[in-house]
């Protein structure tokens, strides 16, 4: 079994940052292109009902379970396993990607860091539920492209939107109610 390295491990947790940027960004693409004021308050409206939906919250959790990794894990190659190789249970992938990713955070971070030193390159999430992140290969550099293809994307989406919203009929009638 290779055990994953720090610097890969952070590549995948980049690319799930740009991931749901480009979800953000999607989103705002969507609620700056609206033609009215009312529908872009509902637009936004439904944007923070899907940002906040338990599904989009815990995806992470859900993407662990059922595929072995978040999107980016899965993108550059690692896989989040028990020691003896099989499959995590669901109550150890909660409890490792919300309270024992919260602990690995206490005192600066120290609980990710211990990865760079660990023979299992396990952080204290992995240690509280036995759990090790697996590379099938060397995924650095499809993961660097991918990472710099979703930023190109998501910042495209987000200037497209700011630009149009500024000359958008909404933005015309924002300045006309904050005159009154």
């Amino acid at each position: 079994m290779k055990y994953a390295s720090f610097r890969i491990r952070i590549l995948a947790s980049l690319i799930d940052g740009a991931l749901n940027l480009l979800l953000v960004s999607i989103l705002g693409y969507y609620v700056l292109h609206q033609i009215a004021l009312p529908m872009t308050i509902t637009a936004l409206i439904l944007s923070v009902i899907i940002m906040f939906n338990p599904l989009v919250v815990f995806y992470h959790v859900l993407f662990t379970h059922y595929l072995g990794g978040t999107p980016g894990k899965l993108l550059t190659g690692l896989r989040v396993v028990s020691e003896n190789g099989k499959r995590l249970s669901f109550k150890r992938i909660l409890f490792r990607q919300t309270i024992g990713y919260s602990f690995s955070w206490v005192f600066f971070g120290l609980g990710f860091y211990s990865i760079i030193k660990d023979e299992k390159k396990q952080g204290w999430h992995d240690k509280t539920v036995d759990s090790v992140v697996t590379a099938r290969g060397n995924m650095l550099i499809i993961g660097l492209m991918l990472l710099i293809l979703f930023y190109i994307v998501a910042g495209s989406l987000l200037i497209s939107s700011f630009n149009s919203f500024a000359k958008s009929p909404v933005m015309k009638e924002v300045q006309e109610m904050t005159k009154n």
